[in-house]
């Protein structure tokens, strides 16, 4: 009976090599962070934190009522003591701004909130809304 061969055996040769280029990939990230440069990961998680921030939606309270405008969708909210309005456009005479704002009025505390949320519809006047509380609440915009 003689001795197995072991199959997986590494070289010593294949070692060394392996440890060079360790240490090489080592000492070229060590320089690229001195000259300020990022490790390509580090970039990375901060591109999937940025865009997870874009991908939130984000409520801010108005300091006052928001500006003027017509042809907007007011509804009143399915649950709360809420008015919500989306969009209209206003007029000065010479230009014509649409909105895609949507604000929530508490006539209770005479307060405003806009909500930005991603994926909202593009800038809508003269549309008809509804609220609903089916699926977590949704407004349906026609």
């Amino acid at each position: 009976m003689g001795k197995k061969k072991n199959k997986n055996k590494v070289s010593g040769a294949v070692k060394t090599a392996a440890k060079t280029e360790k240490k090489l990939a080592n000492k070229l990230k060590k320089e690229l962070a001195n000259l300020g440069e990022e490790d390509i990961a580090k970039v990375l998680a901060e591109i999937e934190r940025e865009e997870a921030k874009r991908s939130a939606a984000t409520e801010k309270a108005l300091p006052g009522a928001p500006s003027p405008r017509a042809y907007a969708s007011l509804t009143p909210h399915p649950t709360n003591n809420e008015l919500i309005v989306f969009g209209g456009e206003y007029h000065n005479g010479q230009k014509t701004e649409v909105y895609n704002e949507l604000l929530f009025f508490n006539p209770v505390n005479n307060t405003w909130k806009v909500l930005k949320a991603p994926g909202a519809p593009p800038p809508r006047s003269a549309h008809q809304a509804i609220a609903t509380p089916a699926n977590k609440y949704g407004i349906i915009i026609f």
